[in-house]
């Protein structure tokens, strides 16, 4: 996994805060590989509450995280029971990383 602990901690704390609810979330894509370089964060949170502003809540996610990583593009996806299933939703959950 190319995070830090330090910055796996930030970021499931910042999810928690954005949220006030219990998640899950997993990082997938190309940093749950340590033989690759660069890349962008991608992260899966899943919440079992509804969403009402999905897209204001994935791109304040993203932004947060991305002001602490020093600008790294961040891709937040959400699941959520109010929210389609996607074949995404599965492949993160499969090939990630639980935070």
């Amino acid at each position: 996994m190319r995070i830090s602990k330090q910055d796996a901690l930030f970021i499931k704390n910042s999810i928690v805060e954005q949220t006030n609810a219990a998640v899950k979330i997993w990082l997938f894509g190309s940093r749950v590989n340590d033989d690759e370089k660069g890349g962008d964060v991608d992260l899966l949170v899943k919440l079992d509450v509804a969403v009402e502003r999905p897209a204001l809540l994935a791109s304040g996610i993203a932004v947060k995280i991305m002001r602490q990583m020093h600008g790294r593009k961040v891709d937040v996806v959400l699941e959520a029971p109010n929210l389609d299933a996607k074949p995404i939703h599965a492949i993160a959950k499969q090939m990630g990383i639980e935070l």
